[in-house]
């Protein structure tokens, strides 16, 4: 408080206030895409189990071949635009014309490219349906071009809470499109109809809610300014992409396909909560923290503000889920799966770091250095598949203690880059994360202690006394030790009521 009084001097009370409203459209921002993704993941877990219990295994696995392709076509269809638009501050209508018809003019040529290479691809798995369903699949390609503008603006103006109800209206109706399809026994086509059905709901209720409307104007020069920025950013989600479907073929090659299974089922418990909440920490903290260019001061003060409100709320959520990931795995899906507990504790700490990268990777993007950005990317994966391969050669344990290792060195590269960018230095950035550190460890020895004191014979009412016991422990330690996030959270769940 001092530092910031002697740096903004007689402007205090105003730079405050300004602060002030940042935090809270922050928390609310938050807020409201922690509801999107909790529900939509309710929602759609559940129509997941439904759908399992109507179709069989290989009807997935159809569809779980073929998705990759309709992730790069979606990947070249946003081409970094999303997030060019979010950064500059004076984009106007035209620079959202602009994109917005150069998205559908890149979604027609993937949705021609799908329909020619279709048979191909039938052909190379040895599947001829393949060939029918691919290039009706497409269709969500050129569906989400239709919305990513929409969405665009809506993440400008932080409303995540028309987003959040969007999102959830759009997952229960294609979920039910599904599950009625599935019970009139159209088998594969009910998961092709539960994408294009929630995709489509989606993009309807933006148009109607939101009130940006293009207008027939192209501008080349706004093109090329926007794709400067966002072609390495295209690079970067296309390697992306490849290697999170490689990671599954690594494993699928060198172990038992039973170890692929405890892997996978690992690798979903982890990813629920991690993957979602990193996806709410960029989507919010991006077009906060772009507001902020050109300020760099208060661009420092507010990332180390989300760094450090962020890892406390990730290094405790995996902690949690690390500390009874047992007795989870038991009540939910049987002891059957219990080899899979050593997987899903060691992918539980690789997740703790998902959204410490992301928070970090936002930077180059907010300076206008996508460049950088791309090169991180590029060393982290050339020294990704060095470490996966020293660490295949004794088993998936060793694997994943490898991957850790890799991340720790991810985040030294992230956080030199960061205290290139915006003169946060790497000891300052890490001392940040010493009490997220440290409540994270009391989360995880609470649930420990418990079992040592007790374990109760019914499994499920074990797993909620941890579940209490965890979040007791969270509670009391932010509520103690973070009084300030705890309360914004406060307050902001006070005017939410």
């Amino acid at each position: 408080m001092v530092l910031e009084q002697y740096l903004v001097g007689s402007t205090l009370e105003v730079k405050f206030s300004s602060q002030d409203e940042t935090k809270i459209k922050t928390a609310k921002g938050f807020f409201w895409s922690f509801i999107e993704n909790f529900l939509s993941q309710i929602v759609t877990f559940i129509v997941g189990i439904v759908l399992s219990r109507l179709l069989s295994p290989d009807l997935f696995g159809m569809v779980g071949m073929i998705v990759i392709f309709i992730a790069i076509s979606e990947i070249f269809v946003n081409s970094g635009f999303h997030q060019s638009l979010i950064r500059k501050q004076n984009a106007n209508q035209e620079d959202f014309s602009t994109i917005f018809f150069t998205n559908l003019g890149i979604a027609f040529v993937f949705l021609i490219a799908l329909l020619g290479i279709s048979p191909s691809i039938a052909q190379f798995y040895g599947l001829p349906i393949l060939g029918e369903i691919l290039p009706v699949f497409g269709i969500v390609v050129f569906i989400d071009a239709l919305a990513l503008v929409q969405k665009t603006d809506l993440t400008r103006k932080l409303d995540f809470k028309l987003l959040a109800k969007i999102s959830l209206v759009s997952n229960l109706v294609g979920g039910s499109i599904g599950i009625i399809a599935a019970y009139q026994g159209l088998g594969v086509w009910s998961l092709v109809m539960k994408s294009i059905f929630q995709k489509l709901t989606s993009t309807i209720l933006l148009w109607l809610q939101n009130k940006w409307r293009p207008l027939l104007i192209f501008n080349w020069v706004l093109l090329k300014e926007h794709f400067r920025f966002g072609n390495k950013l295209l690079i970067s989600g296309i390697i992306d992409t490849i290697f999170a479907n490689l990671y599954y073929l690594v494993i699928g090659k060198y172990f038992s396909m039973t170890e692929v299974g405890y892997y996978s089922r690992a690798d979903q418990f982890q990813k629920m909560p991690s993957s979602n909440f990193s996806s709410v920490v960029s989507r919010v903290s991006f077009p906060v923290l772009a507001a902020l260019t050109g300020n760099d001061i208060e661009l420092r003060l507010t990332f180390r503000k989300l760094l450090q409100g962020t890892m406390i709320v990730s290094i405790s959520m995996m902690s949690m889920l690390a500390a009874f990931s047992d007795t989870l795995i038991e009540v939910l899906i049987g002891k059957a799966w219990l080899p899979c507990v050593i997987y899903l504790k060691l992918l539980c700490v690789i997740g703790m770091f998902y959204p410490l990268h992301h928070l970090n990777l936002l930077i180059p993007q907010v300076v206008n250095r996508p460049e950088i950005f791309l090169r991180l990317e590029i060393i982290k994966k050339i020294i990704l598949v060095m470490v996966v391969g020293l660490g295949v050669q004794w088993g998936v344990v060793w694997m994943l203690q490898a991957t850790i290792v890799f991340n720790v060195v991810a985040y030294f590269l992230h956080a030199w880059s960061t205290a290139r960018l915006i003169n946060y230095s790497i000891v300052s950035q890490t001392k940040t994360l010493i009490g997220p550190l440290i409540l994270g460890c009391g989360v995880y020895i609470s649930v420990a202690l418990l079992r040592m004191i007790c374990d109760l014979d019914t499994p499920f009412l074990f797993l909620l006394i941890q579940v209490l016991v965890s979040v007791i422990a969270f509670y009391c330690g932010v509520r103690l030790f973070f009084r300030e996030y705890y309360n914004i959270f406060l307050s902001l769940l006070m005017k939410q009521v």
